[in-house]
């Protein structure tokens, strides 16, 4: 009779152990993978999907998924790139002898008509790209309307290298208030990036831009 009272007393506790392991468990499941917001705070969780240029990411115990993005990230670490719904991945290959690719992208706002050494280029969509080759050693200047000197991009890419940009708002970007709606305006200029945040918004983008 004893053993057997002992049996019954130890049951609750085993059962008890077994779930804190499982959470355990659980717990490591869903912190497999991180993402790091522009104020350099890293959140542990499992990402399960990239696609247009937006993360959606799932919390332990949490029954609804999150999703930002990814411009609102400085940083991302994904253990599985297999749930990056890549449109493009084949696009981002290594450019021809002699030439450069130039990824101009726009992943939330603002949009914007890109100048390229001062002639129109091609209008960026949120949600899309424009894959432009360019010659290597060569300085190519890349601009928004009424950019400043100092605002515009002045690169000189070697031979293979792949470059990202896409537009952000300056310093002289104007909010107006119409309505319930915030408008900007003005104060548009281009950003070089070149990181996984890059790389991620274009593959994942559906919609590829070309000239007319």
């Amino acid at each position: 009779m004893t053993a057997t009272k002992k049996n019954i007393y130890l049951l609750p506790l085993l059962i008890f152990f077994g779930l804190q392991v499982q959470g355990q468990s659980l717990a490591r499941d869903y912190e497999t993978d991180y993402i790091k917001d522009l104020n350099g705070i890293i959140l542990n969780c499992k990402i399960v999907k990239i696609k247009n240029g937006r993360v959606t990411y799932r919390l332990f115990k949490q029954s609804q998924p999150f999703v930002i993005n990814l411009m609102n990230l400085s940083d991302i670490f994904v253990s599985d790139e297999s749930i990056v719904e890549s449109f493009n991945k084949s696009s981002i290959v290594k450019p021809e002898n002699g030439y450069s690719h130039v990824y101009i992208y726009c992943a939330k706002l603002p949009t914007a008509k890109v100048l390229y050494n001062g002639e129109k280029l091609i209008y960026v969509k949120k949600g899309a790209y424009f894959l432009h080759k360019v010659k290597a050693d060569m300085e190519h200047i890349y601009s928004c309307k009424r950019n400043k000197e100092h605002e515009k991009l002045r690169i000189t890419p070697e031979s293979g290298e792949v470059i990202f940009i896409h537009p952000v708002y300056n310093d002289d970007a104007t909010q107006m208030q119409m309505g319930e709606t915030s408008l900007i305006s003005n104060g548009i200029k281009l950003k070089l990036r070149d990181d996984k945040i890059s790389i991620y918004a274009v593959e994942s983008m559906g919609k590829e831009l070309k000239l007319k």
